[in-house]
């Protein structure tokens, strides 16, 4: 039977029927290889770990810290108010004054994506 995909036969291959030579059978310079192989196997594994790990460590000690959760209550119970009003204009109240815009023509990529003309704009908000 053809394996699915072409594996090429690749002549002193260490592998045999029963699988690949024990330990006690490869020469010191074979033994050394595998060896530093494992271990640097290991450290990158252990260190990717350890990094995924610090990246999230803000966010549990976030979670674990009592007076932030009860600032997130406070936070919480506010928007829970304005949900309960059901009135759009409580929760986004229309602007004081007209804001000043300023307009600028975007970047040829953005205008090639978009496949028209495209402009970046800015102005200050009053909605806090």
């Amino acid at each position: 039977m053809d394996p699915p995909i072409f594996v090429p036969d690749v002549a002193g291959a260490d592998a045999t029927v029963r699988g690949l030579p024990r330990r006690v059978d490869l020469t010191l310079r074979q033994r050394l290889i595998v060896d530093a192989s494992a271990a640097a196997d290991i450290g990158l594994r252990t260190a990717i770990a350890s990094l995924l790990a610090a990246t999230m460590l803000p966010t549990m000690l976030g979670g674990l810290r009592r007076g932030q959760s009860q600032a997130e209550q406070e936070q919480l119970r506010f928007y829970t108010q304005l949900a309960a009003a059901k009135d759009p204009a409580l929760s986004f109240p229309a602007p004081t004054s007209v804001p000043r815009v300023s307009s600028r023509p975007a970047s040829p990529i953005a205008e090639w994506i978009a496949k028209g003309n495209v402009h970046n704009i800015r102005f200050n908000s009053s909605f806090e």
